[in-house]
């Protein structure tokens, strides 16, 4: 074992130890706060089963008022007359005084001259589908993969981000480096792993009476494909005393369609549930992110899902900021996260440990 090591591997431990020590903190001092008027875990279950008898009873319609008797029209005079028999006469002779002002209203829709063809549709139609499609073209784009090509062709992982020097976590070619270690500098062969996993843990409040431990854990490939599962365990302070808990997870099936090898944008689609006692609920998951590796030692991730959970709609955005220390990194950072309406939001402190 290099002697030289040891100091670095007891500031692993020490920074780690500290992480735990202020997640604990975090935790216990949630279930400690004052609790809320209304608990929401239970409205939560109530939003998944579609109750809406806490909602307001609707008054009941007003009565439409009386109506009144029209009045008998006035008879006709000579001159009335006259005007209606020169329109009839119009009509019977094919004149149409219409016709024009309804040519003048469709030029003046589409400028003299000009009518909306079919071109023109199809180049709106081009120009909406390229801007709802841009979260995924244009990382594609940018980070100029070549995915189907010879991009990856002897592609993979390295141990954990920023173990080689100048480079990130995606590998592309297998070719010797220099890395710098204590002892001097040491010529040593990148070798790119084949898959790689991800597992986190932290902690979340939102400082009055909900606390939450998030786990998570992720299965990278070579070709692309990533397996991923995240729990969130609630528990809540009942004004009344006692504790109510409640899980909820999803688990996905994701494709990185861009990469390279300091950011990786990924999208998958998977089922999310609702582990409680009153009865589960389930739904479908959309889920779409990145990771990002500005410079040494930080992880940038930003992780956003969507979908359904029962009844009740699901929304739930993630963005993290993490410090390496080896493979293991110490993160924080803020969790959105709304069943339709209630919302679980909070801080978030943890680790994530890249195996």
């Amino acid at each position: 074992m290099n002697v030289a090591s040891q100091p670095r591997r007891a500031q692993r431990g020490l920074a780690a130890t500290l992480g735990l020590l202020v997640a604990s903190t975090l935790l216990v001092c949630s279930l400690v706060a004052p609790a809320s008027k209304a608990g929401k875990l239970q409205q939560v279950r109530d939003a998944t089963k579609g109750d809406d008898d806490a909602a307001p009873a609707k008054p009941p319609p007003a009565k439409p008022p009386p109506q009144k008797k029209p009045k008998p029209a006035p008879p006709h005079s000579d001159d009335q007359e006259h005007h209606r028999d020169t329109h009839e006469r119009d009509d019977a002779h094919g004149h149409d005084d219409t016709h024009g002002r309804r040519d003048t209203h469709e030029r003046r829709d589409f400028g003299p001259g000009r009518d909306f063809s079919s071109d023109d549709a199809l180049g709106l139609w081009a120009l909406t589908w390229r801007i709802v499609a841009s979260p995924f073209w244009l990382p594609y784009w940018a980070l100029d993969d070549h995915y189907g090509r010879d991009y990856g062709r002897e592609g993979g992982f390295a141990p954990f981000p920023y173990a080689y020097p100048d480079r990130g976590f995606v590998l592309v070619e297998r070719a010797p480096e220099a890395r710098l270690d204590e002892a001097g500098p040491v010529e040593v062969d990148v070798v790119p792993k084949p898959w790689i996993g991800v597992a986190s843990a932290d902690v979340s409040s939102d400082f009055d009476a909900l606390a939450r431990l998030n786990l998570g854990g992720r299965l990278l490939f070579s070709n692309r494909i990533e397996l991923e599962s995240a729990w969130s365990l609630f528990a809540e302070r009942l004004p009344g005393g006692g504790l109510d808990r409640m899980s909820i997870g999803d688990a996905n099936v994701v494709f990185r369609f861009a990469e390279s090898e300091h950011v990786q944008f990924r999208v998958g689609l998977g089922a999310r549930a609702m582990l409680d006692r009153d009865g589960n609920a389930y739904g479908v998951n959309f889920t779409y992110g990145a990771d990002i590796l500005p410079v040494r030692p930080l992880v940038l991730s930003l992780v956003l899902d969507g979908g359904n959970l029962g009844k009740a709609s699901f929304g739930q955005a993630r963005a993290t900021l993490g410090c390496l220390l080896g493979p293991v990194e110490l993160l924080g950072g803020y969790e959105f996260m709304k069943v339709d309406g209630v919302s679980l939001s909070g801080p978030i402190l943890g680790l994530r440990a890249w195996l």
